[in-house]
């Protein structure tokens, strides 16, 4: 039994540990369905049990009262009529029962049918005595033969009525499940569904427990020899019996470690040797390992056989390397040499920079004083201008003051004529005030007269004015045009003494340069005769790698006819 459920694959493990916990799941489902189902009907019977019981308590009263009323007609004289319900089926009980209420009570409890049949008869009884009290009280028997058929026929139809409920809801009380009963039937099913609950979890637990052990337990012994691997212990191995994936991982992983140790150590081992000549083995197009193997012995082959070639190509190049440095060393001479007659040369270019600096600063300051004196003449052109305009508008309004005053002397006239017109009409009596208006007349005149020379006198100055302002803005102009012509010549100048600071700078920072290359010769120089020296130590070093590289064995396409005489010599 143990093998069959170790050789089982995992699939069917879960599969089946998980199938027959769902199977017990559906189980505890089914049963707690029914016992819930049950309780559900048992909690229903009681709620119509007890609203049946409480129907029934209710219709009694009913009738109680509808007693109470005929009672309360009988004793009180007053009341003229009876006002009760007379219709036995139009009563409170008389809707239950001859309604659906009735037809439920029977559905409920069966044994009530027998019992509401004997129930009519007294029923109907009670309510055609009120129909026969109420036709006693007005013929000529009065209330005391209505009290006699109370006594006779309501009371007793009341008392079988009331026995007759009493004994219908002992009844259903009887038929119909109690609370105490349901609820002991709740607690029942509760107990039950809790015991299989408990039984299936415990079920679970146990095939979870078996399924677990037959995974985990070999998984923990693939991981203690994965560790072993990881250190390099290729001696461990699993063999497991076991037909699952389990055991299927078991022998990948003892194959793994037996391919390590058959192939790949003994690879390295022959890595170690210097022995690159041998094949690697490739399992398949998969196979990483060998590929990777394979990979190595040909980049070793092709490396170590360039580095050979290299080397020859060192052994020359030193050579190269120390003759060029002897000519790099003679050559630095020389150049030493010209960089003296070339910073020589520079010094004076610089001395001389620095002059024709100096003097366009002295020219920039000329040509700034320059500027300001246009600029400030510019500016007094500008309060000419405006101050001949001042004149012009102030002529312009002594203009218009001359027109009135001719138009003041044209009115006065006018007035000295009427004057004299009227003094002429006076006669005699008018010859002093025509002599008075004569002379306003002539003072009139006169006054015209000099109106009229002033304009023209005011005229001719506006005209000249107005000449003047149009050289003025003109002159105003040409002097904005010398600033501004003033102004480029100093911005120019400005640049050329900048641009001549900068080239002294330039000079000195060339002459600076100069220096550092004359050293920096020099250190070629010595670098050079140091060069030589390294080229002769590298060339000494190139023998010694090559010698070396004679202890590989590499493969025959790999090896070059150097390295073949070298291993001859060997």
């Amino acid at each position: 039994m143990n093998s069959f459920f170790s050789d089982m694959t995992l699939l069917k493990k879960l599969f089946g540990g998980f199938g027959i916990i769902i199977v017990f799941l559906i189980g505890i489902g089914i049963f707690t369905h029914f016992g819930i189902g049950s309780i559900v009907e048992n909690g229903r019977l009681v709620i119509q049990g007890k609203g049946l019981d409480s129907e029934l308590a209710q219709r009694e009263v009913d009738h109680l009262n509808w007693v109470a009323k005929v009672s309360g007609f009988l004793l009180d004289e007053r009341i003229a009529e009876l006002k009760v319900e007379v219709d036995p089926g139009k009563c409170g009980f008389g809707k239950w029962y001859y309604g659906e209420g009735r037809r439920q009570a029977e559905q409920l409890a069966p044994n009530l049918v027998s019992i509401l049949k004997r129930i009519e008869k007294p029923h109907q009884e009670l309510h055609e005595s009120a129909v026969a009290i109420q036709r006693a009280a007005v013929s000529h028997e009065g209330r005391q033969g209505a009290k006699a058929i109370f006594t006779e026929q309501t009371k007793p139809a009341l008392a079988n009525v009331q026995e007759l409920l009493h004994e219908v809801r002992d009844e259903g009380k009887k038929s119909i499940i109690s609370d105490e009963a349901m609820l002991s039937a709740a607690s029942t099913t509760q107990s039950s569904v809790a015991l299989v609950v408990l039984v299936t979890v415990a079920f679970a637990i146990l095939v979870a427990y078996f399924i677990s052990v037959s995974i985990t337990v070999p998984i923990r012994r693939a991981v203690v020899m994965l560790s072993e691997l990881s250190k390099g212990h290729l001696d461990k191995r699993l063999r497991m019996a076991r037909k699952d994936e389990i055991g299927q991982m078991a022998k990948a992983m003892d194959d793994f470690a037996d391919n390590l140790q058959g192939n790949f150590v003994v690879a390295l081992e022959k890595i170690a040797d210097g022995n690159f000549a041998f094949e690697a083995k490739q399992v398949d197009d998969k196979d990483a390992i060998g590929i990777a193997m394979q990979k190595t012995l040909a980049d070793m082959n092709s490396t170590l056989g360039q580095i050979y070639l290299a080397g020859e190509q060192v052994n020359s190049a030193a050579a190269q390397v120390s003759s060029a440095s002897q000519s790099l060393s003679q050559g630095a001479t020389e150049t030493a040499s010209s960089l003296e007659q070339i910073t020589s040369s520079m010094t004076e270019m610089g001395s001389q920079t620095k002059l024709n600096a100096g003097n366009a600063t002295q020219a920039n300051q000329l040509a700034g004083q320059a500027r300001d004196v246009a600029q400030k003449g510019n500016l007094q052109m500008k309060e000419m201008v405006g101050a001949m305009t001042d004149i012009s508008e102030s002529a312009q309004n002594i203009s218009k003051i001359i027109k009135v005053i001719d138009e003041i002397a044209f009115q006065t006239n006018l007035l000295a004529l009427n004057a004299a017109v009227e003094a002429a009409r006076a006669g005699r009596h008018g010859k002093g005030f025509a002599v008075v208006a004569e002379e306003v007349r002539n003072l009139a005149a006169r006054s015209a007269k000099a109106a009229g020379e002033t304009a023209e006198l005011i005229e001719g100055s506006v005209r000249k004015t107005a000449k003047g302002t149009e050289i003025a803005d003109k002159t105003a102009e040409a002097l904005a045009e010398i600033v501004s012509s003033v102004g480029k010549v100093t911005d120019l100048v400005s640049e050329i003494a900048a641009a001549s600071n900068e080239q002294a700078q330039g000079i000195t920072q060339v002459n600076q340069g100069l220096g550092q290359i004359d050293q920096v010769t020099q250190q070629n120089t010595a670098s050079a005769e140091e060069c030589a020296a390294a080229a002769e130590e590298l060339s000494s070093q190139a023998a010694q790698l090559r010698q070396m590289l004679t202890h590989f064995q590499l493969k025959m396409e790999t090896r070059g006819p150097t390295y073949e005489r070298a291993a001859l010599a060997r």
